[in-house]
């Protein structure tokens, strides 16, 4: 169920996206607004529900945008893989020491 709250986040927020770019243009970099759904899911999620929102969110991206299928699924979840281990990495508040 909270899988479901995230991945309906991250589609509003994928309208507000094509909303402000066309306002805003793509440019060298566009803006990307599910990025930080997908880093907030690796630092407070635990690892299945946060994979399971992450792509669905990168789903979201795909079906949005018109990339191909997977494309953005596939990076979704690779960077909440890549927030979880940096955040459990710098994580200061542990006995583990650096």
């Amino acid at each position: 169920m909270k899988a479901l709250a995230h991945v309906l986040v991250a589609l509003l927020l994928a309208a507000a996206q094509a909303a402000l770019l066309a306002w805003l243009g793509g440019g060298a970099f566009s803006l990307s607004l599910l990025a930080s759904v997908v880093v907030y899911l690796g630092l407070h999620e635990n690892n299945v529900d946060g994979s399971v929102a992450a792509a669905g969110a990168g789903y979201v991206l795909d079906v949005v945008t018109g990339a191909p299928k997977g494309l953005h699924t596939f990076l979704c979840v690779l960077l909440f893989v890549l927030a979880g281990a940096v955040g459990a990495a710098v994580d200061v508040r542990g006995r583990a020491p650096f």
